[in-house]
């Protein structure tokens, strides 16, 4: 529940909800601006809210970024009400209003039945409901609102009808019926729910199934659960965890501390909350753990510590270093690293323009599944830019791409089969792939279909 605008900046680079993102084409803001005020077009509108919210081709301006959220979920887009509502819900970066994050929550709610954005509207809201922020309290309504979404399989809502079982809010208390919904939702990876079902357990005299539960919910994110199994109590409660043995190796704990520790896990957390809040790496206690970590081949880390410093996230921006640690995470695993740093060679930025090298990362994060290396490739190659002009090698890369939900390859693909290059004209495939590169954000993709 209490997550930053993640659902919402993948496509356009933004930091909070992709912390490893590929750089793909630019998309002017200019363009973004006109389709989205006035073709309507609600991808263009989160992808042009993604370049104010982290600053990316604009200047950072997080009013304007919630004006263009706020434009895509009137479009249509639930899972922007949905972030935008947290936003307003919390009030940390902007102004805090409930009872529009009371409207943006009912927007969403008020969508298809069976997407996930309608019954995560519908559980947010229940806890405004449940907490009586921005609207007027009603249990009731909350309870009822926990009990469509978990019935359409949203496991937070799941947690949340467990919570309001179990202390009798709203529906006659039954805390023996919250149990079975705990762990459902626990097993989705929630981690309050893994929390709440192991306090269960341990007021039951369950002690090894409660340190079970704790440990699940530390892994799903939840400090309170890994400070519980630090408690001596805890520790002696599993035949897994001998009393005597260190805390970091038992669990680990998401903070700079543990990662200091060279806990890798934590220093993965770490990093990815100085991307959200896009603080903390001036300091260079910090830094020093993270890039010890990013020496160790924590893929994560350097991937992240490389999109810290190509975007100034809190810092200078500096793509010399930038490029240094996207090869780190590149040498270490991390697809996404490969392709950014492809991108900066093929651009000159942080290295030496040298297109081939670009070519061949691009080929190298494509093999390891990265869609974005994919189709980075092939605008490559069908454009013949620095490299001989191979249109039926750049075709299968394209297709790839799409495959894997990239819109902007699901558009080239169809301008491909709109114009009949390297493969035989076909309208009706180019559409489908239009409406499928729309799907996933590209807003080229949108005005090909609105425009057809």
């Amino acid at each position: 529940m209490n997550r930053l605008l993640r659902l919402t900046l993948c496509l356009a680079g933004g930091v909070l909800g992709c912390h490893s993102a590929r750089i793909t084409a630019k998309e002017e803001p200019v363009e973004l601006e006109q389709h989205c005020v006035f073709e309507k077009l609600a991808p263009a509108c989160r992808t042009l809210g993604g370049y104010y919210e982290t600053g990316r081709f604009v200047p950072r301006d997080l009013t304007k970024a919630a004006f263009f959220y706020e434009r895509g979920c009137r479009l249509g887009d639930d899972r922007l009400c949905v972030t935008l509502g947290e936003e307003y819900a919390r009030g940390e970066r902007i102004r805090k209003d409930g009872a529009f994050a009371v409207e943006l929550f009912q927007i969403a709610c008020n969508g298809p039945g069976g997407r996930e954005s309608t019954y995560s509207g519908c559980t947010h809201l229940g806890v405004q409901y449940l907490n009586g922020e921005g609207v007027e309290k009603n249990e009731s309504r909350a309870a009822s609102l926990f009990e469509g979404a978990c019935s359409g399989g949203f496991l937070e809502g799941c947690y949340w009808r467990a919570v309001v079982l179990e202390k009798g809010q709203g529906v006659a208390k039954d805390p023996a019926a919250s149990s079975p919904l705990y762990d459902r939702a626990c097993s989705g990876k929630v981690a309050q729910a893994c929390t709440a079902r192991a306090a269960q357990l341990r007021m039951a005299g369950q002690p090894e199934a409660a340190a079970e539960k704790f440990r699940q919910g530390c892994t799903a994110g939840d400090p309170s659960a890994c400070q519980a199994v630090g408690e001596p109590a805890a520790r002696a409660e599993t035949k897994s965890n001998p009393p005597d043995a260190p805390f970091a190796a038992q669990v680990p704990a998401n903070d700079q501390r543990s990662c200091e520790q060279g806990v890798a896990s934590a220093c993965v957390t770490l990093v990815q909350l100085l991307q959200q809040t896009q603080t903390g790496a001036d300091n260079p206690q910090t830094m020093a753990a993270l890039e010890k970590s990013c020496d160790q081949k924590v893929a994560g880390v350097c991937s992240g510590l490389g999109r810290i410093f190509l975007e100034g996230m809190g810092t200078t921006r500096d793509r010399a270093r930038a490029a240094a640690f996207f090869q780190k995470g590149c040498d270490a695993g991390s697809a996404a690293s490969c392709t950014n740093l492809g991108v900066l060679y093929e651009q000159g930025e942080g290295v030496p323009k040298k297109v081939a090298s670009a070519a061949k990362l691009y080929q190298q994060s494509c093999d390891a599944g990265d869609g974005a290396g994919c189709h980075n490739l092939g605008t490559l190659l069908l454009a013949g830019k620095g490299l001989a002009k191979q249109p039926e090698k750049a075709l299968p890369l394209f297709k790839k791409a799409c495959d894997s939900k990239l819109g902007l390859a699901c558009y080239q693909l169809g301008w491909m089969y709109q114009h009949g290059d390297t493969v035989p004209k076909d309208s009706a495939r180019a559409m489908e792939l239009y409406r499928a590169g729309c799907e996933q954000g590209a807003q080229k993709a949108c005005a090909a279909v609105s425009s057809h």
